[in-house]
């Protein structure tokens, strides 16, 4: 009978965000540092926007100018108490066809270009709502809850977005409220696993602490060079007992007969 079976791994978060920066600009604010606990949806950093801070501002002033579409309303109202007036003419007979189609069609002039003022006010408010957007993508925030681990840039610092010229990151995130080790277990061994099977890990710390995790991925192959399957296993860690990068061991008990 086989005995029991540890195997060497380590525990990693079950999250880590790298955020860099979307496009290229200086850092205005890092409003973070190393070890900082973040809500998702938290701002970690920020590029400066003056620039479209200020194209905003003269596009909202612009949105809020309603004086050419109050003016071409003004003009429909008249065109359509004329056409009314035309109209009651041409019933009496005090008035001809050719003033009543003139009557009409200055209304539709008229109808037009409320449209036209109303179309480009429209466009105004759109273009508002997009520099918004824009100056919202300058925000940099935490997709998870987590700890900043890394900050690899200084503010007044330029940036390029990332793909360019510049390199890596700039804030690292990480969520440790669970971690996970991967194993390489003997495929005879591995037969007696299943998903949410419960396992143990002990840590190579000074505490040895150890941990009870449940299996979260078994890899239905095995790797024909060695003859191992890969298996995931994931450990609350809520109250932070647990080290991220320690050296640990899994146990893999003996299958049953």
């Amino acid at each position: 009978m086989a005995d029991d079976l540890t195997l060497p791994t380590y525990l990693r978060p079950i999250r880590e965000i790298e955020l860099s920066s979307p496009q290229n600009g200086i850092i205005a604010d890092i409003p973070v540092k190393r070890g900082d606990e973040v809500e998702a949806g938290q701002k970690v950093f920020s590029l400066n926007s003056a620039v479209l801070e200020a194209q905003l501002a003269q596009s909202k002033v612009q949105a809020n100018q309603s004086g050419r579409l109050e003016a071409a309303e003004a003009e429909l109202a008249i065109a359509e108490d004329r056409l009314k007036i035309i109209s009651g003419l041409k019933s009496r007979g005090t008035s001809n066809d050719a003033e009543l189609r003139k009557a009409r069609s200055t209304v539709e002039v008229a109808s037009g270009n409320v449209q036209a003022a109303e179309e480009e006010l429209q466009v105004l408010k759109m273009q508002v709502d997009r520099i918004a957007a824009e100056l919202e993508e300058l925000t940099i925030r935490s997709p998870i809850t987590g700890v900043v681990t890394e900050i690899n840039r200084e503010v007044a610092e330029s940036v390029t977005a990332r793909g360019g010229q510049d390199e890596g990151y700039i804030v690292k995130v990480v969520d440790l409220s669970r971690l996970w080790a991967k194993a390489h277990v003997p495929y005879l061994r591995a037969e007696s696993l299943r998903a949410g099977q419960e396992l143990q890990i002990s840590l190579q710390d000074s505490g040895k602490t150890k941990a009870v995790g449940n299996i979260t991925y078994l890899s239905p192959t095995v790797d024909a060079a060695t003859g191992l399957t890969e298996i995931h296993v994931t450990f609350d860690n809520e109250e932070g007992k647990l080290k991220s990068g320690i050296p640990a061991e899994i146990l893999i008990p003996v299958g049953e007969e």
